[in-house]
C-alpha cells in the first residue's frame, strides 16, 4: 500500500458520505404507508403530470379568452420532458455512490487490512470491474469512473439550464399558486423552488467534492487519472450550465427592453434595421442606465442601452400610469463607426463621436463616467473586431464650416497623370510663381499668414486663380473665417 493510501481511503469514505445527497432527499421525507418511499423520479413524474394538466388547462382558458400573456408552453413542455430524465440520471449516479459507500463501510473479512475498501462497481454499458490494490489485493472504488461512464448524459444538465429561467418565471405567476400549495406538503423538507434548483446544487457538490478528493489522492495512485478526468468533466458541465443560464437570462432581458420601446423617433434607416434585428441569442447587453445628454438648449435625461453592436437611447413616455416603463426610441448608433473619449471639460462626462451623431454624456459621478467609458470602448472594440469599419463617406465631426468649402485648383488625377497639354501646365506654373508660391494652409479657401497670402493682403492686390481652362479670373480676397464666394486662395 502507498504511504498515503490509508489517508486516501479514509477521505474517500468522507467524500462518499457528502456526495450521496441525491434529489430523492425530499422523497425520503414522505411517509407512505405499506412500503418505502418511491424513487425521486417516480415522485416527480406524478408532479409533472399534475403540472402538465394545470398548464394545458390554463392555456386552453387563455386561448378561449384570447389573453395577451399566454404561457410559454414550448419551454414548459421541454422542462417536463427533461426533469424526469435528469432525476433518473442523478439517481443513477447517487445509487452507484450509495452502493460503493455501503460496501466501503462493511467490516473487512478476517485477515484483511481494515483500511482496505472492498467495492466492485458496475459502470453503465461495461462489465463489472475490480482492481486489486497492490498491497492488499482487495477491490477498490473508482469514483471517477462513475462520472466518466455517464459522460454522454451530462448534456442533460445543460439542456435543463436552458429552460430553467423561463420555467421558474412561469411558475412564479399567480396561476400556479394553487399548484405550488398542493405540492408543497409532498416535497418536504424542500420547497418547489429548491427542487428546481437542485440540479445546480448537485453539480456544484460534485465539483467541490471531486476536487477535494483529487487533492487527497497521490499522483501515483491508480485512480488519480480517472478522478482528474471526472473533475474536468464536471467543471466543464457546470461552466456550460452557468453560461447557458446567463445567455438565457440575457436573451429574456433584451426581449423585455425591446418590448418596452413603443415607437422610434425619426433616425436613419440603418438604425431602424439594427433595432429590428436586435433580439439574438448571441446579443449581449453590456451596460444600461439613465444619463444626461448635452442638447442644444439644455441637458436632457435619456435611457441608454449599450449592446455589443450598437448604442441606443430613448426618452421615457411618462412617469406613472400607463407610460411607466415605456420609451420612445430616439436613435441607434452602430458602434463599429463610433469613438468614445473622456471629456476635456468635465471629468464626469464622456464624448461619443459618430459619423451620424456626436454628443456628450454627463454622468452622476466620475467613477460612473469611467465605467461607461470603459464599457463603450470595450463594445466598440468588439464591434470593430467582428466587422472592420468602412471609411465613412461623410463625417460631420470634421466637417468644415459652410463658409470654408474646399476647392482644388488641380485635381489629384491631374497631378498623378499629367495628360493636359504643356501650355496648360506652363500657364498654371506662371500663375503660382506670380502669387509667391503655394500656400501651406490645410484648410482651403482662406487667406492665412503664408508669404503669398501676406503679400496679397499687404499690397491689397487682386489675386487671380487658374480655372483650368487656360485663362485667369479675379478672385475675391478672403480672410480667416470669411466667405469664399467668388474663388479660393491661390496658395491652396
Amino acid at each position: 500500500m502507498y504511504a498515503s493510501e490509508a489517508r486516501y481511503l479514509e477521505y474517500l469514505r468522507q467524500a462518499l458520505q457528502v456526495l450521496v445527497k441525491p434529489l430523492s432527499d425530499a422523497a425520503r421525507g414522505i411517509k407512505l404507508t405499506g412500503g418505502d418511499p418511491p424513487p425521486a423520479h417516480d415522485l416527480f413524474q406524478t408532479d409533472t403530470h399534475l403540472l402538465s394538466q394545470l398548464t394545458e388547462g390554463r392555456n386552453h382558458t387563455l386561448r378561449r379568452k384570447q389573453h395577451a400573456n399566454a404561457l410559454r408552453t414550448a419551454d414548459m413542455w421541454v422542462f417536463l420532458k427533461i426533469y424526469p430524465q435528469l432525476e433518473i440520471l442523478t439517481g443513477h449516479v447517487t445509487a452507484e455512490l450509495e452502493k460503493g459507500l455501503r460496501r466501503a463501510l462493511i467490516p473487512p473479512g478476517e485477515g484483511a487490512n481494515p483500511t482496505a475498501v472492498q467495492i466492485q462497481i458496475q459502470i453503465e454499458n461495461q462489465e463489472p470491474r475490480s482492481r486489486q490494490s497492490e498491497a492488499e489485493g482487495g477491490p477498490v472504488l473508482c469514483v471517477g469512473g462513475i462520472f466518466l461512464g455517464l459522460k454522454a448524459l451530462m448534456s442533460t444538465y445543460n439542456a435543463y439550464a436552458a429552460v430553467w429561467e423561463e420555467v421558474t418565471s412561469v411558475l412564479g405567476r399567480k396561476e400556479f399558486a394553487e399548484f405550488k400549495e398542493a405540492v408543497s406538503g409532498r416535497l418536504l423538507p424542500l420547497t418547489l423552488s429548491q427542487h428546481l434548483h437542485a440540479p445546480f446544487d448537485a453539480m456544484h457538490r460534485y465539483s467541490v467534492q471531486l476536487q477535494a478528493l483529487l487533492d487527497e489522492t497521490p499522483r501515483q495512485h491508480p485512480d488519480y487519472e480517472s478522478i482528474s478526468s471526472a473533475v474536468t468533466l464536471v467543471e466543464a458541465t457546470l461552466a456550460r450550465m452557468q453560461q447557458t443560464q446567463e445567455d438565457t437570462r440575457m436573451y429574456h432581458q433584451i426581449q423585455r427592453i425591446k418590448a418596452s420601446v413603443l415607437a422610434m423617433k425619426g433616425g436613419d434607416d440603418r438604425g431602424q434595421e439594427i433595432w429590428a434585428n436586435l433580439i439574438s441569442s448571441e446579443r449581449k447587453l453590456l451596460k444600461t442606465g439613465k444619463l444626461y445628454k448635452a442638447c442644444r438648449h439644455h441637458n436632457k435625461e435619456f435611457q441608454f442601452w449599450l449592446f455589443d453592436n450598437c448604442l441606443a437611447y430613448a426618452v421615457p413616455l411618462g412617469q406613472g400610469g400607463r407610460g411607466e416603463g415605456r420609451y420612445r426610441l430616439n436613435r441607434v448608433l452602430l458602434l463599429r463607426h463610433c469613438q468614445a473619449r473622456a471629456s476635456r471639460e468635465d471629468p464626469r462626462a464622456l464624448d461619443i463621436l459618430s459619423p451620424t451623431k456626436s454628443f456628450a454624456l454627463h454622468c452622476p459621478s466620475v467613477s460612473e463616467a469611467q465605467g461607461w467609458l470603459l464599457a463603450a470602448r470595450t463594445a466598440i472594440h468588439i464591434a470593430q473586431q467582428a466587422f472592420p469599419p468602412p471609411t465613412p463617406t461623410t463625417d460631420h465631426t470634421t466637417r468644415r464650416p459652410c463658409g470654408n468649402r474646399q476647392r482644388r485648383l488641380f485635381p489629384a488625377s491631374f497631378v498623378s497623370k499629367p495628360l493636359a497639354p504643356p501650355a496648360f501646365w506652363a500657364l498654371g506654373n506662371a500663375t503660382v510663381e506670380a502669387a509667391g508660391g503655394w500656400c501651406a494652409l490645410p484648410v482651403p479657401g482662406i487667406i492665412c499668414g503664408c508669404p503669398a497670402c501676406t503679400r496679397r493682403r499687404n499690397n491689397g492686390s487682386v489675386s487671380v486663380a487658374f480655372n483650368g481652362m487656360g485663362r485667369t479670373r479675379p478672385v475675391k480676397k478672403t480672410f480667416l473665417g470669411g466667405s469664399t464666394r467668388g474663388g479660393s486662395c491661390l496658395g491652396e
